[in-house]
């Protein structure tokens, strides 16, 4: 039997309506991420963030098709998921706390923020709160860059324009900055795509 909404949860960090508004997406804080039917209010589906250790989910985001979920999570990576079933499809890997990111639109790239805990910055220092975006490639899960934002705080949100230009970062300090890729961007990127290719085993999917 599935849970009721009204049953009690833990802290609900992020929450995302259906593609038609049938389901609600829920991140909690007790590692979780659950897909709920809005009709019968009833639990329909549900996965643990990280299936080795229970970590506090801290955003999620669509693809612009919505048929992909991009979540992160305390345990410093960011996670795929297939849409209608939660199924985890890719993990990407940094080396901070992630509080966000976004898929683009238009290429397969996952761009992904977070950085270390403001208090602790007083005492390292904002060179070393890792407060930079960095990208990943969708399918080969390497880091193929990064963008250096000159925030000087955690990264707590991530939006790209649906043309892909333009990426926003917000941070805790209170500043957004808007961040424009050059021209050749996508022809760059696809051809750095095309060396993974190459180098890529026979069977990577």
């Amino acid at each position: 039997m599935g849970k009721n909404f009204l049953d009690k949860q833990k802290k609900i960090s992020e929450s995302l309506w259906g593609p038609m508004n049938e389901f609600v997406y829920t991140a909690s804080e007790d590692g979780t991420i659950c897909r709920w039917n809005v009709s019968t209010q009833q639990l329909n589906n549900r996965v643990n963030f990280n299936p080795q250790s229970a970590t506090e989910v801290t955003s999620m985001d669509y693809s612009k098709d919505k048929t992909l979920i991009i979540a992160t999570g305390k345990d410093m990576t960011a996670r795929l998921y297939e849409g209608e079933t939660l199924n985890p499809l890719k993990v990407f890997r940094s080396d901070k706390p992630l509080n966000c990111a976004v898929l683009h639109p238009t290429l397969n790239l996952v761009m992904v923020a977070g950085g270390q805990e403001a208090l602790a910055v007083t005492t390292t220092g904002h060179d070393a709160g890792k407060f930079e975006v960095e990208f990943f490639h969708t399918i080969f899960q390497e880091k193929v860059g990064e963008i250096r934002t000159g925030h000087f705080s955690p990264i707590n949100y991530l939006a790209i324009s649906t043309d892909g230009t333009t990426l926003v970062t917000g941070a805790e300090e209170g500043n957004c900055r808007i961040f424009k890729f050059d021209g050749g961007f996508g022809n760059k990127f696809k051809a750095l795509e095309k060396s993974f290719v190459s180098m890529a085993p026979s069977g990577t999917n």
